[in-house]
């Protein structure tokens, strides 16, 4: 194994594998950063070409890095033992079955050698199946600790496809080549991953999120990764993304508790290192276009669902950033407004008066998370309302942040100018101090049920109609608007046939009043319990 290798790694356009490969060509680049004399590296956007002049050489440093890369990314450092990460595809213990880089370092080196050898003298091993993946003979079997999208069910089996328009199925378990094997059980090494473990406890859920910006080039993801992995925390068992609360006299370590408000917490913290590396070599206009922004952070990723303990079939959904909400958490960044961090860590629920279970605040908050990602700002406004005796608690200054959060996503949507935002959030306190002072959360109810501008004018009057006979200065007292109500019935009239507008003011109308009735109904409980 002396004679110059060329080893070309076409894209095989996979998640899972693409991001393997990125793992491969972070550790040859390290490689030939130290010993330029055993290699090139060539990252193009559809494939690693590497240009091998000392083989075997390069097998004991490729080697060295792998074993360190599987010791680092696999499991957590405890003194006097090490213990395997809970999303790492096998769970329990690296497969016997694979006599390969799961179970030491001399068997990685054998692999290695074995893999480079193969490339050398192609065609060496004759099989009846090729590679789904690239074309080449397949020798190894498709397991789990190779390739998550695997099932044993084979009603639910079939070719994983990844297209723009995302995960089509997962495949069953079947061959796959020497090298999609390699790339396979790198990926689970990846240090860039994004990953959430015992979601509902130790036997629950690890989440577990991939990058895969479109269109697919392997230049782009690799320099991707090599930015915003110094935002992440490998050392901690629970999740790579860490936030520190500011709330109260002393801060705490925070994990997001699921896949969106990691993704979010995620985003905060890249972008913020990322603009902030931009704007130290003076291109902060670069930022100016969606486009400059997704050239240098991942907008979209796999999100696999990973049951803890013993392995069962991996669950995956996929997702993509739009514009709206690329650019709303560009500016909100800037302005050093966290949504997750600033936000949603400062909202709780509560049952009567009392906070409610964390579990439940936990899924308040991810579905806040999701939805705002996901740029579906009916299904954002829907958790400020009450349910089941439940309501929203929060601290002053994260209200205050949700409304420039509100402000800045509502500027993306084109859907309210500033100052019909402002009218709106006056009629929305207005209704919730009356539906708070006198206790009836119903009023909150039909505002959440008004379908149509007439159901939504049939709420205002009923409302308007609770403040006649009410003294001006008894409303300025307890800064009710009576005039904001009237505009607002105005407004209505006038877009009543924009159907996009009129949903984004009803939603908005009904957060700012599910806001203030919360706040009144918690002064009234803190009265009484005073």
């Amino acid at each position: 194994m002396s004679t110059p290798i060329v080893w070309t790694l076409p894209l095989r356009h996979d998640p899972w594998l693409d991001n393997g490969l990125e793992v491969l060509a972070g550790m040859a680049e390290e490689i030939a950063r130290q010993h330029p004399q055993v290699l090139t590296v060539h990252i193009e956007p559809d494939r690693l070409r590497l240009e091998i002049q000392q083989p075997r050489r390069f097998a004991r440093l490729l080697t060295d890095k792998v074993a360190q890369q599987v010791d680092h990314a696999y499991y957590i450092p405890e003194p006097g033992r090490r213990i395997l990460k809970p999303f790492v595809g096998f769970n329990q213990q690296p497969p016997k079955q694979h006599p390969d880089i799961y179970r030491g370092k001399e068997d990685i080196e054998a692999f290695v050698e074995a893999l480079l050898a193969a490339i050398q003298s192609p065609g060496g091993r004759r099989t009846r199946s090729t590679c789904p993946f690239c074309g080449a003979p397949a020798t190894e079997k498709r397991t789990l600790s190779l390739y998550p999208f695997v099932t044993k069910t084979k009603a639910l089996g079939g070719q994983a496809i990844w297209t723009e328009n995302g995960f089509r199925g997962l495949s069953e378990y079947g061959p796959i080549c020497t090298t999609c094997t390699f790339l396979g059980m790198l990926a689970w090494s990846d240090t860039a991953l994004l990953y959430r473990c015992d979601v509902g406890g130790p036997q629950g859920i690890a989440l577990l999120a991939i990058p895969w910006p479109q269109p697919v080039d392997l230049r782009r993801l690799h320099e991707q990764k090599q930015r915003y992995r110094a935002a992440l925390n490998p050392a901690y068992r629970r999740s790579n993304v860490q936030v520190v609360i500011h709330w109260g006299a002393r801060d705490r370590e925070d994990w997001p508790p699921q896949a969106f408000t990691m993704l979010l917490a995620f985003y905060e913290a890249a972008l913020s290192r990322v603009m902030a590396e931009i704007q130290e070599i003076g291109g902060g206009v670069f930022f100016d276009e969606p486009a400059a922004l997704r050239r240098v952070i991942p907008d979209g990723w796999i999100l696999l669902r990973i049951p803890q303990g013993r392995m069962k079939d991996i669950t995956a959904t996929d997702w993509f950033m739009g514009d709206p909400i690329l650019q709303a958490l560009r500016t909100m960044v800037q302005e050093g407004l966290l949504p997750y961090q600033g936000v949603l860590t400062g909202m709780w629920l509560t049952l009567e008066g009392r906070p409610a279970d964390p579990e439940e605040t936990a899924a308040w908050r991810e579905e806040r998370a999701a939805a705002f990602l996901q740029n579906d700002y009916g299904r954002f406004a829907a958790g400020f309302g009450t349910r089941r005796r439940q309501t929203l608690g929060f601290y002053g200054e994260a209200a205050q942040r949700l409304h420039r959060w509100i402000q800045i996503w509502l500027k993306e949507r084109e859907t309210m100018t500033e100052q019909e935002l402002e009218l709106v959030r006056r009629a929305g306190r207005t209704i919730g101090r009356i539906a708070g002072s006198q206790r009836r959360a119903t009023i909150l109810y039909e505002l959440e049920r008004a379908r149509t501008p007439s159901d939504l004018l049939g709420v205002l009057s009923d409302v308007i109609h609770r403040l006649v006979g009410m003294e001006a200065q008894e409303m300025r007292d307890q800064y009710l608007s009576l005039e904001a109500l009237d505009r607002l019935t105005a407004l209505i009239h006038a877009t009543r046939e924009d159907a996009r507008r009129f949903a984004d003011m009803k939603h908005t109308l009904f957060i700012y009043a599910g806001l203030e009735y919360a706040g009144a109904v918690r002064g009234q409980a803190a009265e009484a319990s005073a």
